[in-house]
């Protein structure tokens, strides 16, 4: 695929993301996706989680503990080769605390075969990990 095509699979992602489509999103990544979450044992989804079912296990982990996010902006996509990197800004309410988080963040996407292959999450983990204590 080319830079665009890579740019504009991730930019579905995003898109389907918001739609609640489980199916939908699962077609954009590889059987085999791995998802890398930075952070502390205290942020539920935090961990290495692979294959479509760790995916779900994952996205369950962050919905029950902090996303969707109150606000979110995409501000900038960078592609080289089969990497896409996404630069933004988001605004996060800890469900079970109501605390909020506030942070830039950083996705590191590769693309194999017209699918996500792997997805890591870079952000302020202290200032999350914060927003989970009591």
């Amino acid at each position: 695929m080319s830079e665009k095509e890579n740019v504009e699979l991730v930019q579905s992602f995003y898109a389907t993301s918001v739609t609640g489509d489980i199916n939908a999103l699962l077609a954009l990544l590889s059987s085999d996706i791995e998802v890398n979450y930075s952070g502390p044992s205290i942020i539920p989804a935090a961990g290495t989680w692979r294959g479509h079912e760790g995916f779900l296990a994952h996205a369950n982990a962050a919905m029950a503990g902090h996303i969707p996010p109150e606000s979110y902006e995409l501000q900038e996509f960078i592609a080289q080769g089969d990497r896409v990197v996404v630069a933004g800004h988001s605004n996060l309410r800890v469900k079970p605390t109501g605390k909020t988080c506030e942070t830039d963040f950083l996705h590191f996407f590769t693309i194999r075969d017209g699918k996500i292959a792997r997805f890591r999450d870079f952000f302020d983990t202290f200032a999350l990990a914060q927003a989970y204590l009591p």
